[in-house]
């Protein structure tokens, strides 16, 4: 079991089996460093996912992306989407991780295997949002459902279309 940080400095690694505990501290050593107003903020609050043996924690501060692969224990920073971007929440699939940011009622779509970024804001006409528009994201398949936290809907987004 790997349990992602919010202040913690390390990503843990739990053997259900045997019971012992790893601690990996270097790469969120490194992703702090990176990040400006970690000292005083949580860094990480709530955009984990997995795909295979990879796990993505984005930044609520910076456009920072975490990847870490839980079997070799290497890991990769990349800085997704505008600068200004601060991610609350993110789903992952086979090709992209679909992300929430804090203060913006825009979707991110990051391809990790290329990189390519694009972002999804049009929303129904009668959609308001407030200061933190979302609060999660969930993934039911081939629809996301985009949960409210300061908003005036719940918002279904099609993967394909």
């Amino acid at each position: 079991m790997f349990l992602a940080p919010r202040d913690y400095p390390a990503i843990v690694r739990y053997d259900v089996l045997t019971g012992e505990f790893v601690y990996y501290e270097e790469c969120i050593r490194e992703a702090r460093n990176q990040m400006e107003g970690t000292d005083e903020s949580s860094p990480f609050i709530g955009a984990v996912d997995s795909y295979k043996e990879e796990l993505y924690i984005a930044s609520i501060l910076s456009n920072l992306v975490l990847t870490f692969n839980m079997r070799t224990a290497e890991y990769a920073i990349t800085y997704v989407g505008e600068e200004s971007n601060k991610y609350r929440g993110m789903v992952a699939d086979e090709t992209y991780c679909w992300m929430i940011l804090s203060d913006n009622p825009m979707v991110v779509r990051w391809n990790r295997a290329t990189g390519e970024v694009k972002k999804y804001s049009e929303f129904p006409n009668a959609f308001e949002a407030g200061t933190v528009p979302f609060k999660v994201i969930i993934d039911m398949g081939e629809v996301f459902y985009l949960i409210p936290a300061d908003a005036s809907h719940f918002c279904k987004l099609d993967k394909t279309s």
